[in-house]
């Protein structure tokens, strides 16, 4: 999470972009267009491929470091998912 101008940003992505912007000083995060497609690329094949896997291994072991009164939460929101 990231607070710009007092805008909250949650998208990984979006926050990636905001650096670019033009008041920071340095090196662009991506240095062309071809790097930014690239990274659209790797972040949909992660979606895609890697976190269903992920989360099947680590699931459980969050639900169970929970608060009780925030399990049956995270439990209903990922069984309907």
């Amino acid at each position: 999470m990231l607070c710009d101008g007092g805008t909250t940003v949650t998208d990984s992505f979006s926050i990636a972009n905001i650096w670019m912007k033009p008041i920071r000083t340095g090196p662009a995060l991506f240095g062309c267009e071809s790097a930014v497609a690239l990274s659209r690329f790797v972040e949909a094949w992660t979606y895609s491929a890697l976190h269903p896997g992920i989360i099947r291994m680590v699931a459980k072991d969050i639900h169970d470091i929970l608060d009780d009164k925030d399990k049956a939460y995270f439990r209903a929101s990922r069984e309907t998912a």
